[in-house]
């Protein structure tokens, strides 16, 4: 997993890959590693779908491991044209999710934070 951060990085720093931000003026995230999961963040775009698969997929190669895609998720933000998500889901052959659910029993938030949150 150590080799695909590096991919990813790599990516990052050539401006290939366009990472997220959760804040104005926050870090950029390209991508959050689990024990073993993984969570990609990046652009809403074909070409940022088929560098992000560039990188599974070189990935998978080198290593002789294999992504369960359909095991895998993909979340679009609301602000994501319906027919560019529908483009984009195509490419990456990933199922699509509108609830990211939860992970390690909490929920994986997708909207904003609230007291009923906390509860």
């Amino acid at each position: 997993m150590e080799r695909l951060n590096h991919l990813i990085e790599a990516a990052v720093e050539r401006g290939d890959w366009k990472p997220v931000t959760a804040s104005c003026g926050g870090p950029p995230i390209a991508s959050l590693f689990f024990v073993d999961d993984l969570i990609l963040f990046g652009e809403t775009s074909l070409s940022q779908a088929r560098v992000i698969k560039e990188c599974l997929d070189i990935f998978c190669q080198a290593s002789g491991q294999r992504v369960s895609y359909h095991k895998s998720s993909i979340f679009f933000s609301n602000n994501t044209e319906e027919n560019l998500a529908r483009i984009i889901n195509e490419e990456m052959e990933i199922p699509r999710t509108s609830d990211l659910g939860k992970y390690l029993g909490m929920p994986t938030l997708n909207k904003r934070v609230t007291r009923q949150t906390f509860s």
